[in-house]
């Protein structure tokens, strides 16, 4: 299977704001509880795989010059929908999940554009659909 750019990716958010020209999109955290299942009389342990936990995504931008916006609360208790569809022209799979933004962060350094980071805790599932 051929890999695909990220170049002409799109990410699409309900009903929050996400501010500035995204540069970078990562996902981490994706994991599943371990139920420990062993018996009293077991020599190994044994184990099943519990929830599964959809981790984080941080979406970091350019902020833009003209951005007013306002930092997300922790008293936000609506899940958000987001949608990211990778590569030019469907050339990639697209992702869709629920989420809170957790934490926004501004950063300015000298000689760089000014970049805000949104951190997205995923709540449910992830779906990956082919292209």
């Amino acid at each position: 299977m051929p890999a695909f750019s990220s170049v002409g990716t799109a990410f699409t958010v309900g009903q929050t704001s996400i501010v500035g020209t995204i540069t970078s999109i990562s996902f981490s955290g994706f994991t599943a509880s371990e139920i420990d299942i062993t018996s009293i009389t077991d020599t190994n342990k044994s184990f099943v795989l519990g929830t599964l936990d959809g981790g984080t995504c941080e979406v970091s931008c350019m902020m833009e010059r003209t951005a007013a916006f306002s930092m997300p609360t922790s008293g936000n208790t609506t899940p958000t929908s987001f949608t990211i569809r990778f590569g030019q022209a469907g050339g990639g799979p697209t992702v869709t999940f629920t989420g809170y933004i957790a934490n926004t962060s501004i950063d300015a350094t000298t000689d760089e554009a000014v970049t805000v980071t949104y951190s997205i805790r995923l709540t449910g599932s992830v779906t990956i659909a082919a292209s």
